[in-house]
């Protein structure tokens, strides 16, 4: 039976689930995670087999400083990931940057109107939490060996509702279906009004979407799943790190 597990970020101090503190199972997942979104990347031409490490795995230092959602499986393998960096609102004290994102949007000619819209869409969140939830999420690295992506994606939502994030930006492709499940969740599209939804970027070689979801603003028919998995989080496995990364 299939198994939700969290890894919390260094220093994080989750008021939720049941805290595990072993930096080998830490490491060990993570790798599974990584290798997880490296077979899948590879296999539909994301990226090539060299952005690979010596262990298979697509891993980026970012990797270190996020949460990451996972579904385990059956034989403690993971089946299916989903990362969630958590950045400030406020544009002063990121200095402006959106890991991944930023890095994407970057190879696109109108970079600067889609990162513009994402500020505006972190202002409006600054506005709408106060002071209550000062935070947001990059969720990236999707991947999924089955059909639980779905599961992953309000799982999302459910973490962003226990945390001091008041909404979270996601980039979203058409490969595995990913743009329309998190649409099918209730996030909205980013986008200048003069364009359609999806667009074209080489960085991913495919249509992308730039996603956004405010927290509590699930779609209407998902809000009692969202709340239960929420709930649920204060019984699910928190591997945190037990020595600091240096």
């Amino acid at each position: 039976m299939s198994q939700l597990v969290l890894l919390a970020p260094p220093e994080s101090k989750p008021t939720f689930g049941k805290h595990v503190r072993d930096d080998a199972r830490h490491a060990h997942l993570l790798g599974q995670a990584c290798r997880l979104r490296g077979q899948a990347y590879v296999s539909d031409g994301a990226i090539p087999e060299s952005d690979l490490n010596d262990r298979g795995e697509f891993y980026l230092p970012i990797d270190d400083q996020s949460w990451h959602i996972l579904i385990v499986g059956d034989h403690s393998e993971v089946v299916s990931a989903v990362r969630l960096t958590e950045l400030p609102l406020s544009i002063r004290a990121r200095r402006g940057r959106i890991p991944h994102i930023r890095s994407s949007l970057s190879r696109s000619s109108d970079h600067i109107d889609r990162l513009w819209e994402a500020e505006r869409f972190l202002a409006f969140s600054a506005v709408r939490s106060g002071r209550s939830r000062p935070n947001f999420f990059v969720a990236s690295g999707w991947a999924s060996r089955e059909a639980q992506g779905a599961e992953v994606a309000l799982a999302a939502w459910a973490l962003t509702r226990r945390s001091n994030c008041s909404s979270a930006l996601a980039i979203a492709s058409e490969r595995h279906d990913a743009y329309r499940q998190l649409m099918r969740t209730g996030a909205k599209p980013i986008r200048p009004a003069s364009e359609g939804t999806l667009y074209y970027d080489p960085h991913y070689g495919c249509k992308v979407a730039l996603l956004g979801f405010m927290v509590f603003n699930e779609a209407d028919r998902l809000k009692r799943i969202v709340t239960r998995m929420a709930d649920g989080l204060d019984s699910t496995p928190v591997v945190m790190r037990e020595s600091p990364l240096v």
